[in-house]
């Protein structure tokens, strides 16, 4: 049997349509996850010292201008959106929809601070009056982490260092019956460091619509997922009504947040060695450890940074409640009134921005720390004690009668050992060639 051509044309736009309205292929949807923050931690300040006595010794002065942490997101994250046909049945607390996702991260952290250091030598002994300035320098460190790995967000630690130049100093006093010597190389590291753990959670928006393209009049129900993919149980929305025509929507959605904790450490390597005498009787003889003890670990409150993303963009099922008993069967469901959702059109999609916060900043962070133990509150040098009278004075005691003094002090720069070259530095100090000697001269009454 023949049919006219313009029968044939209409048949096979009959089908295709049918087609269309039978089956919803997979298709995906993605969610941006890009954003930037940055946390600002307040500046500090702190004095250490005279060490290892307080009226000889090291002195050291520290200031942070401030820690700024700058946190760059990007990459996106793209779901994979079920596929529906037409008649499928959708069991309100029972069937289940796979939504599968794959992230796409892309992320970093970096901290940048300016750590001020400054070191003196100080010296208040019986006549003999010293306070040279050993160093002034600024330090600036920063530490670069990548946040990203496959795609994925992943934990992790980062630092960065900045070493100061090193300087050689030494101090000579002496007196009739007194002398003071010190022979010390001083200078400055400092490092930043970060930490960070990172949480993600990916999932579904959705809610049940009574028109074409509408948003949710409520809280939309947020259902996550793991292992690359949502399972999502279809919701029983409250009590419907047989015939009505509804519409299920869905949209993807990621959250973000991480604990951030930035830390900071300052010391002042220092070798060498004071000594003092005074009356016959050796006061002191102190030779400095290295890399202490002069040392500065400085943390910050951590940083609890927040971010949520969602496609912009929903799509939407359009259903037919239906009983779900059927022709005579059995209710699956007494909870959801026996009503069941009916895949009956073609799946379509509509703006919907749900609001959106990108990372969260921090300002005024909190930050504590202190010099190492010791170094505040040292000792005055012992007493001494003149055997001809017998009488005692307080080392820092100007009155002393030790007879006319004299001291001189220099100041040299030292070339930069190699990494672990401070023992090395330490043995060849008798090398160093000392250049810009000054010299001052005291008179006792």
């Amino acid at each position: 049997m023949k049919f006219p051509l313009s029968f044939a044309l209409i048949a096979l736009a009959l089908a295709v349509s049918l087609g269309t309205v039978a089956a919803h292929a997979q298709s995906t949807m993605d969610v941006n996850t890009s954003g930037t923050a940055n946390a600002t931690y307040d500046p500090f300040t702190s004095n250490a010292g005279p060490y290892p006595f307080s009226n000889f010794g090291v002195a050291v002065s520290a200031s942070l201008g401030g820690n700024n942490v700058d946190l760059a997101l990007g990459g996106d994250t793209s779901f994979v959106l079920p596929a529906f046909t037409f008649g499928q049945v959708l069991l309100p607390t029972i069937s289940n929809v796979n939504v599968g996702y794959t992230p796409g991260w892309t992320g970093s952290l970096t901290a940048t601070s300016n750590f001020s250091a400054n070191a003196t030598f100080q010296a208040n002994i019986g006549p003999f009056s010293a306070s040279d300035n050993l160093f002034s320098q600024n330090l600036n460190a920063v530490a670069n982490g990548n946040l990203a790995s496959g795609g994925n967000l992943t934990g992790g630690s980062a630092s960065g260092s900045d070493n100061g130049s090193l300087f050689h100093y030494t101090y000579t006093a002496s007196a009739l019956v007194a002398s003071a010597s010190a022979s010390i190389n001083v200078g400055a590291n400092y490092q930043n460091s970060l930490n960070w753990n990172p949480t993600t959670q990916y999932g579904m928006y959705s809610w049940l619509g009574t028109a074409p393209n509408q948003g949710p009049t409520g809280t939309a129900l947020f259902t996550t997922g793991s292992g690359g993919a949502v399972n999502y149980t279809v919701q029983d929305f409250g009590n419907g009504s047989v015939g009505t025509q509804v519409y299920l929507n869905f949209e993807p959605g990621v959250n973000f947040s991480m604990a951030v904790t930035p830390s900071s450490a300052l010391s002042t390597p220092i070798t060498g060695n004071l000594s003092a005498e005074a009356f016959g009787d050796t006061l002191a003889n102190y030779t400095f450890p290295i890399a202490t003890p002069f040392n500065l670990p400085l943390n910050y409150g951590e940083w609890d940074v927040n971010g949520q993303w969602n496609s912009g963009f929903a799509f939407s099922v359009p259903v037919l409640e239906e009983s779900g008993q059927g022709s005579g069967g059995t209710c699956l469901d007494p909870g959801a009134n026996c009503l069941e959702f009916v895949v009956d059109g073609a799946i379509s999609q509509f703006a919907n921005p749900f609001p959106t916060s990108g990372p969260s900043n921090l300002t005024g962070g909190t930050d504590f720390g202190s010099w190492g133990p010791g170094v505040n509150g040292a000792p005055l040098l012992p007493d001494a004690c003149d055997p001809a009278t017998g009488t005692c004075y307080a080392s820092n005691d100007p009155n002393m009668p030790v007879g006319t003094a004299t001291q001189s002090s220099t100041l040299t720069p030292v070339t930069a050992p190699e990494p672990g070259g401070w023992p090395l530095l330490a043995m060849s100090l008798g090398a160093i060639i000392f250049v810009g000697r000054r010299k001052k001269t005291l008179v006792i009454g």
